[in-house]
């Protein structure tokens, strides 16, 4: 529906014309609803685009070896966001049931800098939504302390709705990662 189209945008106006352009033309052209399945693939495309411009923006933890550098140089800030991404849907689909699942976090004190560095890149990008906090001001002069989300465009790729949830530890997130994982942030941590 529209108001999920609309949200998902977050307000871009880019991202509304690359988004909605092609199902307007369609609409215009046959005069009749646009299809869900049409509008789901129009949002996984865009979704995907918007992937592939994330992926070309730095991000190796301090720390990491160099096999793990290169490895994760190739995929730029998506080893950050997939990371985040994954445990929230975890949250949604796998975890016991919760009516107010974790779909944000705060971003926590003692946070090292290149994750730091990592989260403002997120943010200049619009892969992440600073979440004021109420009578503060939407400007942030420093993130530490901060809550934030996933854009919905990017929720889109990990079946998450279109909630701001419950806050989690940015930290504590990651730990999850790499218990589920491995040692997907070992360094970081």
């Amino acid at each position: 529906g529209v108001d999920a189209l609309l949200a998902i945008v977050e307000g871009n106006p880019r991202w509304l014309i690359g988004l909605m352009g092609p199902l307007i033309r369609r609409y215009k052209d046959e005069q009749k609803k646009v299809p869900n399945a049409v509008q789901a693939s129009a949002i996984s495309t865009a979704a995907n685009r918007f992937r592939a411009l994330l992926r070309t923006i730095p991000y190796v933890p301090d720390g990491t070896s160099p096999f793990r550098h290169k490895q994760m140089a190739s995929r730029g800030l998506l080893t950050l966001l997939d990371a985040l991404g994954e445990r929230f849907r975890r949250h949604v689909i796998i975890d016991e049931f919760s009516p107010d699942p974790v779909l944000s976090f705060t971003v926590d004190a003692n946070t090292s800098e290149s994750l730091l560095q990592a989260l403002g890149r997120a943010l200049n990008a619009g892969a992440i939504i600073l979440v004021p906090d109420s009578g503060a001001e939407a400007i942030a002069s420093s993130i530490r302390g901060k809550r934030f989300r996933l854009s919905y465009m990017l929720a889109t790729s990990y079946n998450l709705p279109l909630l701001l949830g419950r806050e989690g530890s940015l930290q504590r997130l990651l730990s999850d990662e790499r218990d589920q994982s491995g040692s997907l942030f070992q360094e970081e941590l």
